[in-house]
């Protein structure tokens, strides 16, 4: 198998502001508190930990409503972990939307994902 890898600042659609942001360019620095790396994704939980801990949310609602999506499916063992794990106060999502757009096609879905991650 031959693997080519395509930098993101590459691929077509990506604003200047978004190329900028990977490349850590200090003329934007201003506009976010971290770099792109794993260590600041981390760092954004550890920093953000005592102010989860004041706002309660309510774990035990959103297990249940995720059981409810689930109830005329199968539901894989990693599936059932990953839903009981939300009950836990140590575990962190990263919630992102997106506009559904006429003609755009899976390949919108890969790049959704991509500037997620």
């Amino acid at each position: 198998m031959v693997l080519d890898k395509i930098r993101l600042e590459d691929i077509p659609g990506y604003s200047p502001l978004v190329s900028d942001y990977i490349k850590n360019h200090e003329s934007i620095s201003p506009l976010f508190n971290r770099k792109v790396d794993f260590s600041s994704f981390s760092n954004q939980i550890l920093d953000k930990k005592d102010e989860l801990s004041v706002n309660k949310f309510n774990r035990d609602l959103l297990v249940t409503e995720l059981y409810k999506q689930y109830e005329d499916l199968a539901i894989h063992d990693s599936v059932n972990y990953n839903i009981e794990s939300l009950k836990s106060e140590n575990t962190f999502t990263v919630t992102t939307g997106h506009q559904l757009n006429l003609f755009t096609g899976p390949l919108f879905f890969i790049y959704k994902v991509i500037a997620v991650i």
